[in-house]
């Protein structure tokens, strides 16, 4: 499958293979995509950005990705994370932006505006697996229990 699908649209096409109702076995495939969303992510995210909290190269990445303009005229890690202060994102989305070699469509000024969108969508990336990489760790919302 090509990676310029987004990860949500993949696991609906794994799921649809595999014959996973969402209707009809709901906790499977909740506990499926959770699974996929994970894997997917952390291979992903690691391939695009690394795990290394001090690489200037890494937070370029990440404020392209998210839309910083002139990431070229950052020229330190403190810049990057200066840019991206107040910025909140969906890692699925970025990531879903990073492998299309586009911006992230959506931002949010507020970590309650992304935990209820997180949430809406579903997009949800498990808290213990994010602090396995310190860049990724770096994008951390909690969400509030369903």
């Amino acid at each position: 499958m090509s990676a310029a699908k987004t990860v949500m649209a993949r696991f609906v096409a794994i799921a649809e293979a595999r014959l996973i109702d969402k209707t009809k076995n709901h906790q499977r495939y909740k506990r499926e995509q959770r699974k996929f969303v994970k894997d997917t992510i952390n291979k992903e995210f690691l391939q695009k950005f690394g795990k290394d909290e001090d690489s200037l190269r890494a937070w370029q990445g990440l404020c392209s990705a998210i839309g910083i303009s002139r990431v070229d005229k950052l020229k330190s890690v403190s810049e990057c994370r200066k840019a991206l202060k107040g910025v909140h994102v969906n890692i699925v989305d970025l990531v879903d932006a990073a492998n299309a070699k586009t911006t992230i469509c959506e931002t949010f000024a507020r970590k309650k505006l992304l935990a209820e969108y997180t949430a809406e969508t579903d997009k949800i990336y498990p808290l213990k697996a994010a602090k396995e990489n310190p860049l990724l760790h770096q994008f951390l919302v909690k969400l509030a229990c369903k």
